[in-house]
């Protein structure tokens, strides 16, 4: 009897082990990365799994609303074309982008926690569409 317990004991230590050493630490750098248009296949491969996805369109459009009145757009002070580039690199771009997401009959979000920081990752028709962060 022991010897199953001991079994099954080392088995949920080394899967919790395992999992811990598949997360992510993300940085700023790793949020560059995001552009308009990805996948959430992309979007995984590229930061990982989120620690919440949102899919209540009601409350992904509620966060949009609040995190574009709050964030802090750290980058902005080191790159003014910040949202052109994550947009796809021309104003019109841009506009598009803002289009669609005003326009979505459904949205979500991803939600990435990171250091003392998050950023939120909103979804349209399987693709990135915007992201904002504190």
């Amino acid at each position: 009897m022991k010897t199953i317990y001991f079994r099954f004991l080392t088995i949920g230590i080394v899967m919790t082990l395992l999992v811990g050493c598949n997360a992510k630490e993300l940085t700023d750098e790793d949020f560059k990365e995001v552009k308009a248009g990805m996948t959430t296949e992309e979007l995984v491969d590229t930061l990982g799994e989120p620690q919440e996805i949102v899919t209540d369109t009601e409350l992904a459009f509620k966060q949009k609303h609040t995190d574009s009145d709050n964030s802090l757009d750290r980058e902005i002070g080191e790159d003014g074309n910040l949202f052109i580039r994550f947009a796809g690199g021309t104003e019109e771009d841009l506009e598009k982008l803002r289009d669609k997401t005003a326009n979505a009959d459904e949205m979500s979000y991803y939600h990435y926690e990171y250091g003392d920081s998050y950023r939120n990752v909103y979804i349209v028709e399987d693709q990135v569409v915007w992201m904002t962060f504190y």
